[in-house]
């Protein structure tokens, strides 16, 4: 019976030696997703599937009309009412809908950019549509709380159409390019054009 491996973190794979001092480093503070080492943990998880035969996908979203959010509730009150608690619903989906099932590890490699890298365990497959309704499920939190909040009327100066904050999904296999750079380029090139569009 083949054993697998736990995939490091960003920090294992950087100063293990002095995990304690830097790990905060490679944190983002008001989200406490990874700032840093997406696609060496993207090739990591890459070659943990192919050895334990398990999926592995990188997951992406974006939070649309920050700029309207920022005019409406300064930088500060973005932070606080719609990055913490929607990146808190991102976690929490994955956490939920993949209970047991994955590996998950969570990025934020922009300014409202978010992704995670998930690798399946061993027999507990989870698959394509698992992770489609995970997103769903996590569109329909983000769009109840900015309903609740008041964040679905907030003009959006880009578009006249437009109103209102929410987010923009995407994912795809680490597996479906040549290499795991063009896999999560592909993935956030999606994010992006579904976001483009609702402008």
């Amino acid at each position: 019976m083949q054993q697998h491996s736990v995939i490091p973190t960003p920090v294992d794979l950087y100063f293990e030696e002095i995990r304690p001092s830097t790990e905060a480093f490679f944190k983002d503070e008001l989200t406490g997703y990874w700032n840093r080492g997406r696609r060496d943990v993207a090739e990591l998880t890459l070659r943990y599937a192919f050895s334990n035969k398990v999926q592995a996908f990188c997951v992406a979203f974006d939070i649309r009309n920050v700029s309207g959010a920022n005019a409406a509730l300064n930088w500060s009150g973005v932070g606080e009412r719609i990055f913490k608690p929607f990146t808190d619903f991102f976690r929490q989906a994955l956490e939920v809908g993949l209970a047991q099932r994955a590996q998950i590890f969570l990025f934020r490699q922009g300014g409202d950019e978010f992704s995670a890298i998930l690798a399946g365990l061993p027999g507990r497959a989870f698959a394509h549509d698992d992770v489609a309704a995970v997103l769903r499920r996590f569109v329909e939190e983000v769009d109840r709380y900015a309903k609740a909040q008041g964040l679905d009327d907030i003009p959006n100066p880009k578009g006249r159409d437009y109103r209102g904050v929410g987010v923009t999904c995407a994912f795809g296999s680490l597996s479906a390019a040549p290499d795991v750079g063009r896999a999560l380029e592909i993935v956030d090139e999606q994010v992006e054009r579904s976001k483009m569009a609702r402008r």
